[in-house]
């Protein structure tokens, strides 16, 4: 007699198609920590760079002020940084989820310190790369900004797709799906590209005066909004990639009953 010895957490097997319900609470409940944690690590008041004072000499005395090449530079700085930030937490809550969902707790830790340096790498790569665009047009006119959706809209598509092909590849190593790799990347290209548009349609809308097409909102709801919008939109679209498009294979099939002769 065979026995099967099963542990106290026994997941619903993968049929190789559609993510399991439990898959998509763990990503779920993973999208929405990564989102509210890169907001909450932003609000820290010693996070990011301050800028520097210069002396000015003024009609009053001289007075200590910043320049707006320097504040420019702060503010890139910032957002690169916080773009870091977001992508190490997706790439780490994506391959954590998809890992522990499968109750495999080394694929779940390696996938998602895999995500973590992707993330960040990734994230910091694109920002340094996409920011300078930005800041470049809107220099001599900051107000221009504020009616020109398109340009904020490619550059903040551009790094939140970074993004999203470090969590769509820690979502495949997490479910160990390798076949579904390259699907899982793109769709998470995809997601960061669809959470881009929705973060500044509903900005737009919802918070006309906090400058959601600057880098960095300067509202804290604007903030948080694009938080979730990048994790959610990543998160969702990776786990559509890493489902099967075709119909599980499963063993031979017979036609009709075999007829067996005694000779």
């Amino acid at each position: 007699m065979a026995s099967n010895a099963s542990g106290p957490f026994q997941p619903p097997a993968e049929t190789g198609t559609a993510l399991s319900l439990l898959t998509w609470v763990f990503l779920s409940v993973g999208a929405l920590v990564a989102g509210f944690a890169s907001w909450g690590v932003g609000e820290y008041p010693q996070f990011g760079f301050t800028p520097t004072l210069t002396p000015v000499q003024t009609q009053a005395g001289t007075v200590m002020s910043v320049s707006f090449e320097e504040e420019t530079r702060v503010h890139r700085l910032n957002a690169t940084l916080g773009a870091g930030v977001l992508g190490s937490l997706v790439g780490i809550t994506i391959g954590l989820s998809a890992g522990l969902s499968r109750g495999r707790s080394f694929p779940a830790i390696a996938s998602g310190v895999l995500g973590a340096i992707l993330g960040t790498a990734l994230a910091v790569a694109a920002a340094t790369l996409l920011l300078p665009i930005f800041f470049r047009k809107f220099s001599a006119d900051q107000e221009a900004s504020l009616n020109d959706l398109l340009t904020p809209l490619l550059v903040r598509s551009g790094i939140w797709g970074a993004i999203g092909a470090a969590g769509g590849l820690a979502l495949a190593a997490g479910l160990e799906r390798w076949g579904r790799l390259g699907m899982c990347v793109v769709a998470g290209i995809a997601g960061g590209a669809v959470g881009a548009v929705v973060y500044e349609v509903v900005g737009a809308l919802a918070f006309a005066s906090a400058r959601t097409s600057q880098p960095i909102a300067n509202v804290w709801a604007a903030r948080l909004l694009a938080g979730l919008c990048a994790t959610i939109g990543i998160t969702v679209f990776a786990g559509l990639g890493a489902a099967s498009s075709g119909h599980h294979r499963k063993g031979p099939k017979t036609t009709g009953p075999s007829t067996l002769k005694a000779g």
